[in-house]
Parts: structure tokens; sequence; C-alpha cells
């Protein structure tokens, strides 16, 4: 009998972050992402709602921004890695391909085997990819101190949070396989020329979104069909019908009316 059980048990999906830095995980813990309180992203809700509650009932209001599906369920997914401590960059209009940095602390002395700001040279990167012109050559690379670890299931998309309070810098794109690696370093483009930034302690630096490691989707292109035409249809309906869209409504909706594949 265990042995038949054994077969069907299926080990639970988990990841686990660990920091170097004695503190970090109380002080600025690795965070859901559903769980960071984006400051435009509330002022965005309470606009939406005041604006709702002074509109008269047949005025055409979806929502704003904070309504979206689209950005709602990306806020839903993995997790925000923040800076660990404070650091400073100063940037000269002249020299693109440089910058100098401070911070309170040399990270080394609390086990971490490097500073905790470092760069990736205009050499490895920019030299081959055009970058936006508001951009330093080079990057800026933090060692957060994280060291990463999960089960063997997933990999983890590690991306710019999307939507972030500043447009200070975007964090680089990369996978984390934790099969070949444990440290989270972040790469940053930098977009402040000829200033200097603090960038403060918790600061979000970048999103974590898990994948499955053995998802295969297979792709399919074709004209469509009566079906299809009639389900763009009727999701515009479903979208369109109320002056003040149900989202609730409208998603129960739409999950019976999309889940025919």
């Amino acid at each position: 009998m265990t042995q038949h059980f054994n077969m069907f048990w299926k080990k639970k999906t988990k990841a686990r972050f660990v920091n170097l830095l004695p503190g970090v995980e109380v002080s600025h813990p690795v965070v859901r992402s559903q769980d960071y309180p984006f400051e435009w992203f509330k002022k965005s809700a309470i606009d939406y709602k005041t604006t709702a509650n002074n509109s008269q009932p047949d005025e055409y209001l979806f929502g704003g921004t904070s309504r979206c599906p689209g950005i709602g369920q990306l806020f839903k997914k993995g997790f925000i890695i923040t800076a660990p401590i404070d650091f400073v960059i100063e940037t000269k209009i002249e020299n693109k391909k440089a910058f100098d940095w401070s911070c309170p602390i040399d990270v080394r002395q609390y086990g971490l085997p490097d500073v905790y700001v470092g760069s990736h040279s205009a050499d490895q990167l920019s030299k081959f990819l055009p970058f936006r012109e508001d951009t330093l050559e080079c990057l800026v690379k933090i060692q957060t101190g994280w060291r990463i670890s999960s089960t063997s299931d997933i990999v983890f998309l590690q991306m710019p949070v999307p939507y972030p309070d500043h447009n200070i810098f975007t964090a680089a794109h990369g996978i984390i396989d934790c099969n070949t690696q444990i440290e989270i370093n972040v790469q940053l483009f930098w977009h402040k020329l000829n200033d200097k930034i603090l960038i403060k302690a918790g600061t979000p630096l970048c999103q974590l979104i898990p994948i499955n490691r053995n998802l295969d989707v297979d792709l399919i292109v074709e004209e469509a069909n009566d079906n299809d035409k009639y389900v763009s249809t009727a999701w515009s309906y479903l979208a369109h019908k109320e002056f003040r869209r149900d989202m609730k409504s409208f998603l129960e909706s739409t999950k019976k009316l999309l889940n025919r594949l």
C-alpha cells in the first residue's frame, strides 16, 4: 500500500532564500510580489475609487490601471528582491563607461566574498547591444548576499520590477537555475547620467518568477474558425456590457468562455 501511494505522491515545489549578511532576512527579506506595497499602484486604486464614487451611474468607467487583469496578475507572480544596504551611484556625463559608488559598510567584513557594488564593463554588452541613450554603457552589479535553492522542477526568470516607483534603473533579464547557480546578484542598467543618486535599503531591485523547468508547449498558428470568432465576439460583449465592470463577475464569465482549448 505504501509503495503504491508513493507512486502518486508529488513533492511540493519550494524555493528557499538565505542571506550571508546577518539580519537582512529580518530587515529586508525576500517578499512575495503580491505583498509589496508599490506607491503608484496604491495611488491608482485610490484614484479609481474616488473617480467611481464621484461619477454618474451611466458614465463609461471601466477602471484604472489598478484594475487591469494583466498588471494585477503580474504583481501576483513570484518574489521581489530588494537592496539590503543603502548605496550611492555617481555618474559623469563625459564618461558613460564608469561610475563611482559608496555604501555605509564593507560587506566583506560580514562574510561576502566581494564588494557590495561592482560592474560589468561596456565591452561585455553595450559594445554589441544598443543601449538607451540615457543609460550608462557599463552595468551596475549589486551583490545582494542572497543565496537561493529550490526543488528541481522549477527555474526562475530574473527580470526588472515591471512597474517600479522610479525611473532610475532597470534590472537585466536572466534565468536562475538552482542546479547550477546559487547567488542572486542583480545587474542594473543605470539611467541617470551626470547625477548622484542614493538608493535606500529596501528598494526593489528585481522580480523572480518561477517557471516550470520541463514545460513543453505545442505552438499552434492557424486561421480563425467559427468558434474562434464567436469567442472573440462574446468576450467583447462581456468586457463592455456594463458601465462599471464587475471584475469578479467578468473574470468568472471569461474563464468559462475561454477555457475551451
